[in-house]
């Protein structure tokens, strides 16, 4: 057979850049779990698997009427304890003329003053109670807290949430930056 063919080329000095390969796990900038903040069943899901949402953007919907029933309670405790107020101050209003000529006795006028400080003291725990039913009721609608991009959802309709601890719904992932992160070997690094 003939001589095979070879070529030369001629030795010339240059930078040769070095590439190696790595595997590596690209993670977003920042990611928030959405959780259910209340106990009940879930309803609808607001949104597309996938896709980006806005802050603010109706997610999941629970159900809201056992957490209704509850504010609407709270709401008539608190009208009870504000007409038992009303009651108390009349009668500390009433007496105080009259301790002041001795028509009553003094102990009436300052038991009439403590039990209306004790009915401001349960108007103000109603009130407590009544913001903290309708901010439980706010929570049956689950709203996106940052924008980005939705994952998976995690809960279907018809599934109790909430139960014991927070339940996972779904993540959103901000997308604007992200981190990659890989490892290296020792011998390339050094």
């Amino acid at each position: 057979p003939p001589a095979p063919e070879v070529v030369v080329m001629p030795v010339r000095v240059a930078t040769v850049p070095v590439l190696r390969e790595y595997v590596g796990n690209v993670q977003a900038y920042r990611s928030v779990e959405v959780r259910a903040r209340v106990e009940g069943y879930l309803q609808t899901v607001n949104y597309r698997e996938g896709y980006p949402v806005r802050k603010g953007d109706l997610l999941y919907t629970i159900d809201p009427q056992p957490l209704a029933a509850a504010l609407a309670r709270a709401r008539g405790l608190l009208a009870e304890a504000q007409a038992d107020l009303a009651r108390a101050s009349q009668d500390v209003t009433r007496y105080a003329p009259l301790v002041a000529k001795n028509a009553i006795s003094r102990q009436d006028y300052e038991t009439a003053v403590v039990v209306e400080r004790a009915a401001q003291a349960q108007v103000e725990a109603a009130q407590a109670s009544a913001r903290a039913a309708e901010i439980d009721l706010s929570y049956t609608r689950v709203l996106a807290p940052e924008s980005g991009l939705a994952g998976k959802t995690e809960v279907y309709p018809g599934t109790l949430v909430g139960r014991g601890e927070s339940t996972l719904l779904t993540n959103i992932s901000q997308l604007d930056s992200v981190h990659v992160r890989f490892t290296i070997p020792e011998k390339d690094y050094l």
